[in-house]
C-alpha cells in the first residue's frame, strides 16, 4: 500500500506521468507497473520471506541435531550436495527472470492495445470492420503466447529440477547416515540403540534436507521476483530520470530575486496589468521528443522572438500552419516543455515568459490572487470509478464545496448545453467512465469542458482548439459569456470564424524557424 501511494506521488507529481513517455520510452506501460507488477512483486517477496526464514530455522536446528548424533560428516554431506544443487538450480533459474519481464511487458501491450480499442471503440465502429483490429490484437497476443511458452518452458524445467534435487536429497540422507554407521562410531551400541539412533539421525537429517530443498525450491520464486523487481526498479529510474530532467530545466527559469536575470520565472504576478507576458521567447521541442527525431528534418527550435502580452479582458487569437508550433507555445507557457534556448547571448538575457499562476496552483488560489485555466483540444474528464456532473464542472479542482448547484447550472446555461442536467439525471448522479465515454458526443464533451471557465472563472483562460467540434452558435455563445465577465483569452484555432471574436491575430508562420536550418 505505502509502495503504491509512494510511486502516485512520484507519478503525478510534475506531470511525471507525461514525461515519463518521453524521457524513459523504455518503461512500458507504467500503469500496468503500477497497477499490477508493484503487487505481484509484494506478494511474491512476502511469500519468500516466509519460506527462507522457516527453511533457515530448519536447517540451523536440525543440522545441529544431526550433528549431535552423526558428529560433523552427516550435515557435511548433505550441505556439500545442496550447495552443488543449489549452483545447477541457479543456472537452470537464471533465465527465469528476463522472461518474467518480458512476458510481463507483453501482457501490457496486449492489455493496452485492448484499452485502446475500448476507448476509440465508436470511431473503430463506423470506420472499419474489425480485421485490421483483429490483425493487430491476434499479433500482439501471438507475441505474449511465444514469450509465455518460453518461460512455461524454462520453469518446467526448474521445477524437474528441484524436483530431482529434493528426490535425491533423500537418498543423501541415508548415504550420510550409512556413512557414519560404517566408520563404526556406534560399534559399542546393541542393535536396538543403533536402531533408535538410525531413526532418530534419520528424522533429523530428513527435516534438515527438507529445509535445505525449500531453499533451493526457492529459486523459481526468486526469479520470478527478480523479473518483477526488474521492472519496479525500471519505473522508479525512470521516475528519478524525469525529475532530474525536469528539474534541471526548470531551474534554468527559476527568477534571480536580487538581480535582473529573474525574468524567466514562469508562475509571478507579470509586469503590471499583464497577465502573460512572453519576449523574445523561444520556443522549441520536448528535449526527448527532439531526441527521438531526425535531427536534419526536424530542428529542435520551433518559434524564435515570440512576443505576447495579455492584460485583463485581451482576447488573443493564434493562427499558424500545422506543426508550425501552435500547441508548442501553449505547453511552454503552461510549463510543461522547458523554453526553448535562444539564438544569442542577447536575446537569452531578454527572454522573458511570465504568467500568472495555473488554477490548481492552491495557493494562489486560496491567497485569491488571479489564475488561468487552459482547455486542450482533448480536454479530459474528471478520472474516478464514479463521478457526477458537479465534480466534473469543478475539475481540476478536487473539492467541489465552492461550486454550488446554482453555479453550475448557469455555466451550463453559459454553453447552452442545459440539457445534459436532463440527460445525466442531474448535477449529482454518479456514472461510470464508461458511461460518460457513451454520454457525451465530441462537441457535448468540448461544451462540458467550457463550462468549467464560467464555474472557476479564472482570470485568463488559454484555448487550443477548444470549440472545433462545436456549432459557430455555440462558439459565439461562449466568447461573448467570455467578454462579458472580462474574462482575457488566448485561443489556437483555425477556423474562420474565431476572426470576430478576438482583437489581436498573431500569425506564428512569420516567427517560424527555418526547416532548412
Amino acid at each position: 500500500e505505502s509502495l503504491t501511494r509512494v510511486v502516485h506521488k512520484r507519478y503525478l507529481h510534475s506531470a511525471a506521468h507525461y514525461h515519463l513517455a518521453l524521457y524513459r520510452p523504455a518503461v512500458d506501460n507504467p500503469d500496468q507497473r503500477i497497477v499490477r507488477e508493484i503487487e505481484l512483486w509484494s506478494t511474491r517477496l512476502s511469500e519468500l520471506i516466509v519460506t527462507v526464514c522457516t527453511s533457515l530455522f530448519n536447517v540451523v536446528w536440525y543440522s545441529i541435531q544431526t550433528w549431535i548424533i552423526t558428529g560433523w560428516q552427516g550435515p557435511t554431506i548433505i550441505i556439500i550436495y545442496f550447495f552443488v544443487s543449489a549452483v545447477i538450480t541457479h543456472l537452470v533459474a537464471s533465465p527465469v527472470a528476463a522472461l518474467t519481464a518480458r512476458v510481463q511487458a507483453a501482457e501490457g501491450d496486449f492489455r493496452a492495445m485492448h484499452s485502446t480499442l475500448l476507448h476509440s471503440s465508436e470511431a473503430t465502429a463506423m470506420c472499419s470492420d474489425g480485421s485490421t483490429e483483429d490483425f493487430a490484437l491476434d499479433e500482439a497476443f501471438g507475441v505474449l503466447l511465444f514469450v509465455r511458452w518460453r518461460l512455461i518452458a524454462r520453469q518446467g524445467l526448474l521445477t524437474l529440477s528441484t524436483t530431482a534435487v529434493q528426490y535425491f536429497g533423500t537418498i543423501v540422507n541415508y548415504i550420510a547416515i550409512g556413512i557414519v554407521l560404517c566408520s563404526g562410531v556406534y560399534h559399542e551400541l546393541s542393535p536396538d540403540e543403533t536402531a533408535s539412533i538410525v531413526s532418530r539421525g534419520s528424522t533429523f537429517a530428513l527435516t534438515m534436507v527438507y529445509g535445505l530443498t525449500q531453499l533451493v525450491g526457492a529459486a523459481g520464486a526468486i526469479a520470478e521476483l527478480s523479473g518483477h523487481t526488474r521492472r519496479v526498479a525500471a519505473l522508479f529510474r525512470g521516475l528519478s530520470h524525469v525529475e532530474t530532467a525536469t528539474s534541471t530545466w526548470q531551474s534554468q527559469e527559476l527568477a534571480d530575486e536580487g538581480g535582473d536575470g529573474g525574468k524567466r520565472r514562469r508562475w509571478r504576478t507579470a509586469e503590471g496589468t499583464a497577465l502573460l507576458t512572453c519576449r523574445h521567447l523561444s520556443v522549441s521541442l520536448h528535449p526527448a521528443v527532439h531526441a527521438m527525431c531526425d535531427a536534419s528534418a526536424a530542428p529542435a527550435s520551433l518559434l524564435s522572438g515570440v512576443k505576447l502580452e495579455v492584460h485583463a479582458k485581451s482576447a488573443v487569437l493564434v493562427r499558424g500552419n500545422a506543426g508550425v508550433g501552435k500547441t508548442a507555445l501553449l505547453r511552454t507557457i503552461c510549463g510543461v516543455w522547458p523554453m526553448g534556448r535562444a539564438d544569442s547571448l542577447k536575446e537569452l538575457e531578454l527572454s522573458q515568459l511570465m504568467c500568472i499562476p495555473p488554477l490548481w496552483d492552491s495557493q494562489e488560489r486560496i491567497a485569491g490572487a488571479p489564475v488561468f485555466l487552459v482547455l486542450p483540444q482533448a480536454a479530459p474528464l474528471r478520472p474516478g470509478l464514479h463521478t457526477s456532473l458537479l465534480e466534473q464542472l469543478a475539475y481540476p479542482l478536487l473539492d467541489t464545496k465552492m461550486v454550488t448547484d446554482e453555479l453550475a447550472r448557469d455555466a451550463l446555461a453559459a454553453v447552452g448545453h442545459t440539457d445534459l442536467l436532463r440527460k445525466l439525471g442531474g448535477l449529482h448522479k454518479q456514472h461510470s467512465p464508461q458511461e460518460w465515454s457513451a454520454a457525451l458526443s465530441p462537441g457535448q464533451r468540448q461544451l462540458l469542458v467550457c463550462a468549467r471557465i464560467f464555474v472557476h472563472t479564472p482570470a485568463l483562460v488559454l484555448l487550443d482548439e477548444a470549440t472545433s467540434a462545436v456549432p459557430s452558435a455555440d462558439e459565439a455563445r461562449i466568447y461573448e459569456r467570455l467578454r462579458d465577465l472580462g474574462i482575457a483569452f488566448v485561443s489556437i484555432g483555425h477556423r474562420d470564424s474565431l476572426d470576430a471574436h478576438h482583437d489581436q491575430i498573431i500569425n506564428l508562420n512569420l516567427l517560424a524557424v527555418s526547416q532548412t536550418q
